[in-house]
């Protein structure tokens, strides 16, 4: 009996031995998932990170590189460039005439008015960023109070900061000589205030509504413009627009559309878009626009970096490419747009069309000229046609004659052309057809 009773013993104790082995090796193959489990967390982090932190030309899924700007050339950092550029001239302070002036060859610059905010700036900052391409910002003074971290942002990405008035609502800013040296100099200091080191950016402003002499306070901007110099400012139009803000809401493609169907045909661009709340549509066409010029060998630029290398030996010698057509600018706040053509010339010959909303006129090396047009309605003056306002014609160009065209009131464009031997023809074209994509503004 007590032999049995000392086996039953020695069993379950054998039987407690491989439990508690069984248990120890439970265990360290638990711990063991758990240490290769944490090995695979840290290096998902690590390669995350590293990608985060790679060169932007790289895809998250590394299977291939979108186009990224590469300069064609070393240039001068925006510090030397702006030294270079001349103080601004009382009646003669477009900084789109200065672009022309300064002889460079294939630059676009993107600018984006009636911003900061949380919603779109951020998006168009990450695009930006991701093809290392530099903007210029027109701000709004009071957006910048709201969203004053934006403002620094756009600085500290490399991006210039610029004047976009006060309180972009066109009554208050046009109201007297006072209230508009006011509204630029208030946000000018703002954005100062957000600037790292505080230093001053390159003075330049754009006029809500343009710089047109239209129907939207465009007497008192003419007198405007020479307080602007004598403040030490330029202003700046634009040759290019996507219609972010003209007429009726546009998707991604349309933008697209929009823009290669009315941009004129010189050399440098300066496109204007915007990054006010609810432009999603602008962040969404931004890519393949950039791509687009990318490829088309454009070099992007902030409008402070101007390269006056080639420039011809008279700084009074216009780019001899014709004139950009104007587009609109436009905010939530005040639904006006403008339209007009800036205006080139050779001593060769010339051409012109006017309206009471603005004219438009170029010319061509050869003593051909190409046809301006310009729209004005009582409601505001639209803009940005497909037909190209300011587009050289081929067919002017190959006969060496001008052309003019002026619009009456009843829709109907009365078209005149003088040939080189004198002779005179004139025709009426109705304009639904010529201006059919011409929208009507906000």
């Amino acid at each position: 009996m007590a032999g049995s009773q000392d086996f039953e013993r020695r069993r379950r104790e054998r039987l407690q031995r491989q439990r508690k082995q069984r248990e120890r090796a439970r265990m360290i193959r638990y711990a063991s998932l758990i240490a290769l489990f944490i090995i695979v967390v840290i290096i998902i982090i690590v390669s995350v990170t590293k990608c985060a932190g790679s060169d932007p030309a790289e895809t998250a899924d590394g299977n291939e590189a979108v186009v990224t700007q590469i300069p064609a050339e070393p240039t001068a950092t925006a510090e030397t460039r702006k030294s270079d550029i001349p103080a601004p001239k009382t009646g003669d302070n477009n900084f789109l005439d200065e672009v022309m002036r300064s002889g460079q060859k294939g630059h676009v610059y993107l600018t984006f008015d009636d911003g900061p905010n949380e919603e779109i700036t951020p998006q168009v900052l990450d695009i930006l960023r991701k093809y290392n391409v530099k903007a210029t910002f027109f701000m709004v003074g009071r957006y910048i109070e709201k969203s004053p971290a934006m403002c620094t942002r756009v600085i500290e990405e490399g991006h210039l900061a610029a004047v976009h008035a006060y309180t972009h609502d066109y009554p208050t800013i046009y109201a007297s000589d006072s209230s508009f040296r006011d509204e630029v100099e208030r946000t000018y200091q703002l954005i100062v205030d957000h600037t790292p080191g505080h230093t001053e950016p390159f003075k330049i402003f754009r006029f809500p509504g343009g710089g047109f002499d239209d129907e939207n306070f465009g007497p008192e901007k003419q007198n405007y413009k020479n307080s602007l110099a004598e403040m030490g400012y330029y202003y700046c139009d634009w040759n290019s627009l996507t219609g972010d803000a003209e007429g009726s809401s546009k998707n991604a493609s349309q933008l697209i559309e929009y823009f290669n169907s009315t941009r004129p045909n010189v050399n440098n661009l300066i496109v204007l878009m915007h990054d006010a709340i609810g432009k999603q549509a602008t962040v969404d066409a931004l890519p393949q626009l950039i791509e687009q010029l990318l490829s088309e060998g454009y070099t992007f630029s902030r409008l402070d970096e101007l390269d006056y290398s080639a420039a011809p030996a008279s700084t009074e010698s216009a780019d001899a490419s014709p004139s950009p057509s104007a587009g609109s600018d436009s905010d939530a706040d005040a639904s006006s747009e403008n339209d007009t053509g800036s205006s080139s010339s050779s001593a060769s010959g010339s051409s012109s069309g006017s309206s009471s909303g603005g004219s438009s006129s170029s010319s061509s090396s050869s003593g051909s000229s190409s046809s301006g047009s310009s729209r004005s309605s009582s409601g505001g003056s639209s803009s940005g046609s497909s037909s190209g306002a300011s587009r050289s014609s081929s067919a002017s160009e190959s006969s060496g004659s001008g052309s003019s065209g002026s619009e009456s009131d009843d829709d109907t464009v009365t078209r005149t052309t003088t040939t080189t031997s004198g002779e005179t023809t004139t025709e009426n074209v109705n304009s639904s057809e010529s201006d059919e994509n011409v929208l009507d503004p906000e």
